[in-house]
This record gives structure tokens, C-alpha cells and sequence, in this order.
């Protein structure tokens, strides 16, 4: 039973070929908004904001949260969300 009872979920399954972003936002879908959780200090988040207009990053640790803000802002990165909370239900 989903945890969201009034929403619809839906699941991909995807090849075992399949290991990166590209190929799956060309074959399945147009990705309108991306979230990163666990984004720790943001190495990962920089290389998504690169490709995605639309992106929020998550972790539990405000450190870590606060050194990938930094990191971000030196790379002139600004239209990231970033947001301090764990990824449980």
C-alpha cells in the first residue's frame, strides 16, 4: 500500500544497460525537475545543475549542506535548492 494513498505511483523499469542519466531521459520521459538526496558536499549536485534548471539537493547533515551551498556559489551556481531533512517517509 503506498504511503500516498490519494496519488498514483509509478515505477520504470529499466535495462541493466542503462547506467546513466542520458539514456533515460531520452527514452522514457522529458525530466522537468531532478532531486538529489544524500547530496553530502555537492560534488554530484554541481555536475546536475550543469544539465538541469529545475534541481533541489537534500541531506540530513547541515555541514554537509552548507559546504555544497559554498561550493556551488563558487562555480557561480545559484538556481540549486538546497534543503537540511532526511529522506524518510
Amino acid at each position: 500500500m503506498s504511503a500516498y494513498p490519494n496519488q498514483e505511483l509509478h515505477t520504470i523499469s529499466l535495462p541493466e544497460s542503462c547506467y546513466g542519466i542520458e539514456p533515460v531521459q531520452n527514452q522514457l520521459f522529458e525530466i522537468l525537475e531532478v532531486l538529489e538526496v544524500g547530496c553530502s558536499f555537492g560534488q554530484m549536485t554541481a555536475l546536475l545543475a550543469k544539465k538541469y534548471s529545475h534541481l533541489a539537493a537534500m541531506d540530513i547533515s547541515p555541514q554537509s549542506v552548507q559546504l555544497a551551498e559554498k561550493r556551488l556559489r563558487s562555480y557561480g551556481i545559484s538556481h540549486v535548492r538546497f534543503a537540511v531533512d532526511d529522506a524518510d517517509l
